[in-house]
């Protein structure tokens, strides 16, 4: 028997059907696309190190709250680095909190963080002064900074002072007292804090000027004579140091570079010669001698003598002042007077039996200077003959 059915029945199975297969596939006219409401940016600790990184995350919801499985744009406009379209951060090499620099976006809802940027690691220090200068003797401050590899200032943790002893000494706080020896030491003062060390030079100078040095300090001259005087200052503690000198003599004359030139009066003149710079003298002693022979004195310079008697002489020496040169001379009757009589080399002089005056005829020689004196030889037995004794 053949299957019979009814127009209402299949009518109802066909609507079924395409509510089924509207169902199905989707398209039920009740449905709408979901739509973003807001965006949560989630930061692991909001900081990062200069050229450090960090990943940015951003939980989205819609209007009730549901979250939706979607990423947003990641932008950065207040600077501190970069960010890539996955959100992941890399800090720039400047220093700060940049205020909502990170922006999250998805259509017209936005959303911002902040990031602060901190200094990295240390890398190096650097010791103030680098390059000093110090009387010896003489103290200074010093200071240290750490830096990242960026410049920026960070902490030295345990930072210790060391100083090398050809400088001085310098003590936990970088207080420093140069060394009593002058010269230059290089990496002199260091600042280290772990395997970071940061180090400074140092130039030791000779302290104020204490002493004056003359040389030489006791020096014998013969009148007229010149000596070159040199002087020496130093420090107290022996270090050579420049002088302004200003040169005087109590005996002689000195030129402004210490060039003495000794007086002719003998005698030892002590502190006779001294330099000077401020408050500060050194002093030498000179000891005179008599100058260069310049001239011979007979004694007696005019002498009447019997013939066959003997007559002694003297010659006494003086320098160009005066002052009396000690001499051995060499005795002579002058060529011209041979016939008045003989002389000994003691200066004994032995008249002839030729009467007469005969002057200049005793001669005293020491090297090139001479000395003289006249004789007068007579005979008494002759004088009633002879008119009377010479005049």
């Amino acid at each position: 028997m053949p299957l019979v059915k009814s127009k209402g029945t299949f009518a109802a199975l066909v609507a079924l059907g395409v509510a089924m297969l509207l169902t199905a596939c989707g398209n039920n006219p009740d449905t709408a696309p979901v739509a973003a409401a807001a965006i949560a940016i989630n930061a692991p600790d909001g900081a990062v190190a200069v050229m450090g990184t960090m990943q940015f995350s951003a939980t989205v919801t819609d209007a009730n709250g549901n979250t939706i499985a979607t990423t947003p744009k990641w932008t950065l406009v207040n600077g501190g680095g970069e960010i890539t379209s996955a959100g992941l951060f890399t800090a720039g090499d400047s220093v700060g909190t940049f205020t909502n620099t990170i922006v999250a976006t998805i259509g017209s809802v936005t959303s911002s963080s902040s990031i602060t940027v901190s200094a990295g690691g240390l890398s190096s220090i650097t010791v103030s002064p680098d390059t000093i200068t110090l009387p010896a003797g003489t103290t200074h401050q010093y200071t240290a900074v750490g830096h990242d590899a960026y410049g920026h200032v960070v902490a030295m943790p345990g930072r210790t002072w060391s100083a090398a002893s050809a400088a001085g000494t310098i003590d936990t706080s970088g207080f420093f007292t140069a060394s009593t020896t002058a010269g230059t030491t290089t990496s002199a003062v260091t600042a280290t804090s772990g395997s970071i060390s940061g180090t400074a030079n140092v130039v030791v100078s000779p302290g104020a000027l204490a002493t004056i040095t003359l040389s030489p300090d006791t020096v014998t001259l013969d009148g007229g004579v010149m000596q070159q005087f040199t002087a020496v200052g130093k420090d107290a503690y022996g270090n050579v140091r420049a002088a302004e000198l200003t040169w005087s003599a109590t005996q002689g004359s000195i030129t402004s570079n210490g060039l003495l030139t000794a007086g002719y009066t003998p005698g030892t003149y002590p502190s006779s010669v001294t330099a000077t710079d401020g408050l500060v003298t050194g002093d030498a002693t000179v000891i005179v001698n008599p100058g260069p022979l310049y001239s011979i004195v007979v004694s007696p310079s005019s002498v009447l003598v019997w013939t066959f008697s003997a007559q002694p002489f003297t010659a006494t020496g003086h320098d160009a002042g005066g002052y009396i040169v000690p001499i051995t001379p060499v005795w002579s009757v002058d060529p011209a007077s041979a016939a008045a009589g003989t002389i000994s080399s003691s200066g004994v002089f032995s008249a002839s039996s030729a009467q007469g005056y005969y002057g200049n005829a005793i001669v005293a020689t020491s090297g090139s200077i001479t000395g003289t004196a006249s004789v007068q030889v007579w005979n008494p037995i002759c004088m009633p003959w002879c008119g009377g004794p010479p005049p």
